[in-house]
């Protein structure tokens, strides 16, 4: 085995003009006689790691070769695709693969690595939400310690999904304290059954009696009616996801006079499709810390109300549903503050059908760029989101959550709802100060909706006139749902634990924009 294949490592960076080194290289040679390619490197006893800077717009390749020639050789080729980034804030899926035998160097055979040594997972490239365990980090502390939230030995049925909560009373923390990181808890094997789980607070006062329900389990759909109280968004975890640190100067506040006391873990169980018994304790873990940060958090769910207005067609391979929230809502939330929200993470949660997310901030009839825009979004990789630098959300803006599916696989329509045959588009938007707001969801009136024949459909049958349209047919009622979503009245709903009353409503006209954003070219622009 010679040195290089213990690991060699290439960094090849396209530039049209003139960069510095990503990092400190002591070697440098042009390799060609023009000046154009550049290759930097740097070396110990186990690695050599390479950088190369080209100017031009095609495509970079570099190898190491016995004699000069193409072949045989180890190459790596990058390019750029029609100013298309491939890193970049999109959910990038990486492959690989490995074997424990060299090549064949005499045939030039490279072996099979088989099944078991392969395999593909989902990243964010640029967007870093796990951190490394560093204990001389200032994100811990002797004063950290964890609490977990559980299931208790709750029973994974083999045929059917069920939406399980569970109640907790916080424990006295001694005083006030802030979380500093969330994590998943997920039983070995329980993976697969598991579609989500969510934290929630509930702000339910002394008067309210939850004894009964705390440390016991029920259907999240059929619950008591105190659960509507818990409508404050914690922490959550859904395929995919692992711990997130919040940034070193912020906090989510816990164990404060005002903090709510009482707590619901809701997870969505899959069906097992077969083994029986299979029984789940898994939950969320929260590290605190007695040594406050000097940031307060807090978290907005955004996106479509849960119901049927959050309306798929079936065989769409590319179906946009969007969901407001109002200038008036965020308002609301602010109350009398002025200091702007600064976003600071981002969790989407879509059901499968989902292949692209997006959340943006509208200010006046401007539209200002993508928070995050995901083209290559996986359901399979939900995870908190940390954004490069925060985003500023001032008071009179508006949010929006767009979420594209592929129903091309569907016969029939798919419905807002909680269940894997429906589909959701929520994000969970982490940002700082706290303001007097928990959720803020949206939903087209369908005011604008016009029949088969351009007649128009009264509101009042709106849900049973599209539940009744062929849609494997009707290609005209296609083109009026999307010109009734596009053109329709929008509702918002906007709730608190903070507040009273507790929510608030607003509906207006489909915003319409006097500057649309542009996103800019992800390669600058010179000569070559």
């Amino acid at each position: 085995m010679s040195v290089l294949s213990y690991l060699v490592f290439y960094t090849i960076l396209v530039y049209v003009i003139a960069q510095m080194p990503t990092a400190d290289f002591p070697y440098v040679r042009t390799l060609d006689k023009n000046g154009k390619f550049v290759l930097y490197w740097n070396f110990n006893d186990t690695h050599i790691t390479f950088e190369v800077q080209v100017r031009t717009f095609g495509y970079v390749g570099l190898g190491i070769s016995r004699d000069g020639s193409m072949y045989p050789a180890d190459v790596v080729l990058g390019w750029v695709n029609n100013d298309l980034a491939y890193f970049g804030e999109n959910t990038t899926r990486i492959i690989y693969s490995f074997h424990d035998q060299d090549p064949d160097t005499e045939k030039f055979q490279l072996l099979w690595h088989g099944k078991e040594n392969r395999g593909s997972v989902n990243l964010h490239l640029t967007q870093i939400s796990v951190l490394p365990y560093d204990p001389t980090s200032t994100q811990w502390s002797s004063t950290a310690w964890t609490l977990d939230f559980i299931n208790n030995n709750f029973t994974i049925h083999e045929q059917r999904e069920a939406y399980r909560c569970i109640g907790f009373y916080l424990p006295d923390l001694g005083g006030k304290s802030h979380i500093i990181r969330f994590e998943p808890k997920i039983d070995a094997g329980n993976e697969d059954y598991i579609q989500g789980i969510s934290l929630y607070r509930c702000n339910i006062g002394d008067a309210v009696n939850v004894s009964q329900i705390h440390g016991h389990g029920f259907n999240c759909l059929e619950a008591p009616p105190v659960i509507q109280y818990c409508k404050e968004f914690l922490a959550g975890w859904a395929p995919g996801g692992e711990g997130f640190y919040l940034p070193e100067n912020v906090g989510i506040s816990v164990g404060d006079s005002n903090d709510p006391v009482f707590y619901v873990l809701a997870t969505q169980y899959k069906a097992t499709g077969g083994p029986q018994g299979v029984k789940d304790t898994s939950g969320l873990r929260l590290t605190l810390t007695r040594s406050l940060r000097r940031q307060e958090a807090g978290y907005i769910d955004a996106g479509s109300y849960i119901s049927w207005q959050h309306f798929l067609p079936p065989r769409e391979p590319e179906f946009t549903t969007k969901a407001y929230c109002s200038q008036k809502c965020l308002m609301w939330g602010f109350k009398d503050t002025l200091d702007p929200m600064n976003v600071i993470g981002v969790m989407f949660k879509t059901h499968s059908l989902a292949k692209a997310v997006a959340l943006r901030v509208i200010r006046d009839r401007t539209e200002m760029p993508w928070i995050i825009k995901d083209d290559k979004y996986s359901p399979n990789y939900q995870i908190m989101r940390s954004l490069r630098k925060p985003v500023t959300v001032q008071k009179g803006d508006r949010l929006l959550v767009e979420c594209t599916y592929d129903t091309s696989s569907r016969t029939r329509t798919t419905l807002g709802g909680y269940f894997s045959e429906n589909e959701v588009c929520r994000a969970y938007i982490l940002y700082y100060p706290k303001k007097f707001i928990d959720g803020c969801l949206g939903w087209s009136s369908y005011d604008h909706l016009r029949g088969r024949f351009q007649e128009p459909v009264l509101s009042e049958d709106t849900f049973a006139y599209l539940n009744s349209t062929d849609w494997l047919r009707d290609q005209e009622m296609r083109r009026n749902l999307k010109v009734a979503l596009a053109t329709s009245t929008e509702h918002s709903f906007c709730y608190s634990n903070n507040q009273a009353p507790q929510n608030a409503f607003d509906h207006f006209d489909h915003p319409q924009y006097s500057i649309r954003h542009t996103a800019p070219s992800t390669c600058p622009q010179g000569a070559v």
